[in-house]
């Protein structure tokens, strides 16, 4: 039997230009990481991670050099998604429209990230049922066959009693989780708004075989640690 250990980034800069690099509260969490490891002892036999900055800062945080890079672990483009998605449903849904426009108005608040998820909320229902698309955006479709190649490509190999460590996002924890249980698609989205930045989910697999035995713990992080996004 192996182990899969899938970890999310910590925070990054998600209001910012340069969006894709921890912030100072992220490389916190990236280092509780590898504390945490390092004091119950836990070695991996293999280290990966997607090839996105934040993913590879995580990964440096947390006192792990050696790995190897697997774009198929990267989140989907929501710059792209907001952008080119969001102008083209916002023409096309009213409601939309108005939630884009509240945060609009809302971006320099306190109060911006509840604004923000719920504008995003409606943006990626239009994304996974593929009623918004544009050229040069990953479909929803792509995108699960993506992630889901990256994970069969660790559990389809024969070696066992492996104890493998994933640098990821949100996103491909949640399709992975929403996979495993065989959920519909539309669960996916529920499992990835609840997944905390620095928080580790475990699945154990063998032959092909793959189940779920942790998910979204925060037991290595002081809860004034634990943020989402």
């Amino acid at each position: 039997m192996s182990t899969l250990t899938l970890v999310r980034h910590g925070q990054a800069r998600p209001f910012e230009k340069d969006s894709d690099r921890l912030s100072e509260m992220g490389e916190i969490q990236a280092r509780a990481v590898g504390e945490y490891w390092r004091l119950h002892g836990v070695v991996f036999d293999e280290v990966i991670s997607g090839s996105l900055t934040r993913h590879k800062q995580t990964l440096a945080h947390a006192g792990l050099a050696e790995h190897r890079e697997d774009p198929g672990w990267n989140e989907y483009d929501a710059g792209a998604i907001l952008e080119q998605l969001g102008a083209k449903l916002a023409d096309d849904d009213p409601e939309f429209s108005a939630r884009r426009r509240e945060f609009g108005n809302m971006a320099s608040s306190r109060d911006k990230n509840r604004y923000f998820q719920k504008m995003l909320e409606r943006l990626m229902d239009a994304w996974l049922t593929g009623s918004v698309s544009a050229p040069g955006v990953e479909p929803f479709a792509m995108y699960r066959t993506r992630v889901i190649a990256a994970l069969q490509r660790i559990v389809d190999t024969e070696t066992s009693n492996r104890n493998v460590v994933v640098f990821t996002s949100g996103g491909p924890i949640g399709l992975c989780v929403q996979q495993v249980l065989r959920a519909p698609d539309s669960a996916f989205l529920d499992v990835n708004w609840r997944i905390r930045n620095g928080s580790i989910s475990e699945f154990t697999f063998s032959r092909g075989r793959l189940s779920l035995d942790t998910f979204n713990t925060m037991g290595h992080l002081d809860r004034a640690l634990w943020t989402w996004r």
